[in-house]
C-alpha cells in the first residue's frame, strides 16, 4: 500500500524516527499552483505520498490479491481477470526461463495492445529482463537499428508482422528465440470462429519460421520452473495500465503516466490535467533549459518525480541530454512544447524537434494546422518544415480538400488566404494537395513521412 507522508511519520515517530519533508526524494513544495482548490486538486488525494520500494511484479501481486476476480485488461471485446492475468505472467515467466532467458537479457515486444502485449511485459519483469518496445508501424530498417542498439536476443512478434517487419532483417540480427502468436490467440471467442476469421481474412495472420515457439505454449509451462533474482533496486522498462479513461499526458521516458484530469467539479479541458503525487513540472526556455518561464509562456515540459526513468539503454550520450539533476532533483526533459497557466496545469502545442524555424522564428505546425483546419474547404491539413537556403526553413502545408471543394480552389488562393489569417512568417510557402494524409494506426499524422517523401527534402538530404 502506498502511504502519505503523515501515516509514514506517525508509524516512524513510535519508533523514534522524524523525517525532515524536505529530505524526502520525490517531495513536492505543497504551495505549488497546481495543488489549490481552484485549480481542481480533488480534496480527497494527498499532495505528497511515500512510495515503496517494490518490483513491478510485486506491484502486480497485490493487485491479484486485493481484486482477484476484477477485469484487469481489455482487449477485443474480452476481459482477462487479475487472476488470469497473473497465471498467464507466470507460466509465460516460466517458460522463458526454460529458454535461457535470464536477468539483464534483452527481449524486445513488437505487438499491439493486446493480452499478450501485458503478460509479455509482466513476465519479463519478473525475471529481470529489460523490455525492447518496438512499434508495429516501423520498417524493417529501424527495427533492425533497435535491435542493434539494445542487443535483443528474444522476440515476441505478431505472426502477421514476422515476414513484412522481421524476416527481411534476421540475417543481420540473429535472434535466439523467436516467439510468436496470433491477435486472437487469448481472446475469448470459439475456435471455430478464429479459424473462419483466418480462413476469410478478417483476423490478420502470417508466416513465420519452423524454429519459432509459440506463444500458447509457453503459457503452458508450470509458474513453479521459474526463477527470479529481482529487486525493487533494479531498473524496469515501461507498462501502462488503468480503469477510467481520462485526459492527460505521458510518455515512455515517464513510465509513462505524468498527470491526469481531476475527478471534480472543477473542468481542465484543454490541458493535460493536473500532474500526480510525488510529480512536479515546469516550463523552462527551449535554448538552454536553465531558465523558468512565467505563466503564459511557451517553452519546454520538464518533469521530476519517481516515474523518470533511469536512462535510455546503450545510449548514454541520449540519456545525458535527456536527463538532467539539477538542485538534487533528475528533470526529464520531455521534448514537448506548452506553456503554464496560472493555475499550474500545462496547454502543449507541439514537439520540439517538430518545430519549425523561419528566419529565426518559431513556428508551431499544430498552431499553423489549426489555422488552416478553420477554412471551409480544408478536410484535413498536415504541416512540417522544409530545408530552405533563404529561411533556414520553409512551411509546407498538405491540404486535403472537402469533396465538394475539389477543382473549385487553387494552391495559391489558399495561401492567400492563410496571409489574411496569420503573420507572415507562419503562412505556409509550399502548398500541395492531397487525397489522405498518412497516419499511424492511432491516428496521429506521419509528418516525418510526408518531410521525407518531399522532392525539396530529397534534393537536400539525398534521400
Amino acid at each position: 500500500m502506498v502511504k502519505t507522508p503523515e501515516e509514514t511519520n506517525r508509524a516512524l515517530a513510535t519508533e523514534g524516527i522524524t523525517i525532515e519533508r524536505d529530505m524526502k526524494p520525490f517531495y513536492v513544495d505543497e504551495s505549488k499552483p497546481w495543488f489549490k482548490t481552484e485549480s481542481g486538486w480533488p480534496e480527497r488525494v494527498p499532495k505528497n505520498v511515500d512510495f515503496p520500494k517494490i518490483t513491478l511484479y510485486e506491484m502486480l501481486c497485490e493487485s491479484v490479491e486485493a481484486h482477484p476476480e476484477l477485469p484487469a485488461v481489455w482487449f477485443l471485446n474480452t476481459f482477462v481477470s487479475y487472476r488470469e492475468l497473473l497465471g498467464h505472467v507466470d507460466a509465460m515467466a516460466a517458460g522463458l526461463h526454460q529458454l535461457g532467458l535470464r536477468k539483464g537479457d534483452v527481449a524486445a515486444i513488437a505487438l499491439p495492445s493486446s493480452f499478450q502485449n501485458v503478460i509479455s511485459y509482466y513476465a519479463c519483469a519478473k525475471l529481470g529482463l529489460v523490455v525492447a518496445g518496438i512499434n508495429p508501424t516501423y520498417k524493417p530498417g529501424e527495427v533492425l537499428h533497435e535491435l542493434n542498439l539494445t542487443g535483443t536476443k528474444a522476440l515476441i512478434v505478431l505472426d502477421a508482422l514476422y515476414e513484412p517487419l522481421i524476416a527481411p532483417i534476421l540475417a543481420q540480427h540473429p535472434l535466439e528465440h523467436i516467439i510468436v502468436t496470433n491477435v486472437v490467440d487469448l481472446v475469448k471467442v470459439s475456435s471455430l470462429k478464429k479459424w473462419l476469421g483466418k480462413k476469410l481474412k478478417k483476423i490478420p495472420t502470417g508466416p513465420f519460421p519452423e524454429s519459432a515457439v509459440h506463444f500458447l505454449d509457453l503459457l503452458k509451462k508450470s509458474a513453479a520452473d521459474r526463477t527470479h533474482d529481482v529487486s525493487a533496486e533494479d531498473i524496469a522498462s515501461y507498462v501502462m495500465t488503468g480503469a477510467l479513461l481520462l485526459e492527460g499526458y505521458g510518455l515512455s521516458e515517464a513510465s509513462p503516466v505524468v498527470s491526469g484530469g481531476p475527478l471534480g467539479p472543477v473542468k481542465t479541458t484543454g490541458t493535460v490535467g493536473l500532474p500526480l503525487p510525488g510529480i512536479e513540472w515546469k516550463i523552462v526556455d527551449m535554448e538552454t533549459g536553465t531558465q523558468g518561464l512565467l505563466p503564459g509562456e511557451s517553452g519546454e515540459l520538464v518533469v521530476a518525480g519517481p516515474t523518470v526513468m533511469q536512462g535510455y539503454l546503450n545510449d548514454p550520450q541520449e540519456t545525458a541530454q535527456t536527463v538532467r539533476e539539477i538542485e538534487g532533483k533528475r528533470w526529464l526533459f520531455t521534448g514537448d512544447i506548452g506553456f503554464m497557466d496560472e493555475h499550474g496545469r500545462v496547454c502543449l502545442n507541439d514537439r520540439k524537434k517538430q518545430l519549425i524555424k523561419v528566419k529565426g522564428y518559431s513556428v508551431f505546425p499544430t498552431e499553423v494546422e489549426q489555422l488552416m483546419g478553420a477554412h471551409e474547404a480544408i478536410s484535413e491539413v498536415a504541416v512540417a518544415g522544409l530545408p530552405d537556403r533563404e529561411t533556414g526553413e520553409a512551411i509546407k502545408a498538405w491540404v486535403v480538400l472537402k469533396r465538394e471543394w475539389k477543382g473549385k480552389t487553387t494552391e495559391e488562393e489558399l495561401k492567400a488566404w492563410c496571409r489574411g489569417q496569420m503573420a507572415r512568417y507562419k503562412v505556409p510557402k509550399h502548398l500541395e494537395f492531397r487525397e489522405e494524409i498518412p497516419k499511424t494506426l492511432v491516428g496521429k499524422v506521419m509528418r516525418r513521412e510526408l518531410q521525407e517523401a518531399d522532392p525539396i527534402y530529397k534534393a537536400c538530404y539525398g534521400k
